[in-house]
């Protein structure tokens, strides 16, 4: 995607092992912030879907689900390749988890 390994090798063997190290705790704390995000629709749905902050939450995670899949993953990855569409039907899949409640709970004034 941004050339990484290329990259990498180009550096010293100090730098590479700091760089690598950097961007391992940065995916373990990003795999930990999604794990956190999916928790809370699971046990805490009601709150979700019917207070003010609940609403919000939910707006922002498909605004930013939307971004993820319609700007940067095109901008960013090769949409060619049989991985990439695997990703962007990943994606659409939890993005249409949350888009569906959204709906129900905003245009059809849903509670639970």
């Amino acid at each position: 995607m941004f050339k990484l390994k290329e990259n990498l090798s180009k550096l010293p063997d100090e730098n590479k092992v700091v760089i690598e190290e950097s961007l391992y705790i940065s995916n373990i704390c990003i795999l930990l912030f999604w794990l956190i995000l999916a928790y809370i629709p699971f046990f805490f749905a009601h709150e979700l879907l019917t207070t003010q902050i609940g609403k919000s939450f939910l707006t922002c995670i498909i605004i930013k689900l939307i971004i993820r899949i319609f700007v940067l993953h095109p901008i960013f990855s090769d949409i060619k390749t049989r991985f990439s569409i695997i990703r962007i039907l990943f994606f659409i899949s939890g993005f249409l988890l949350f888009l569906i409640p959204w709906i129900k709970c905003i245009f059809f004034k849903w509670h639970l």
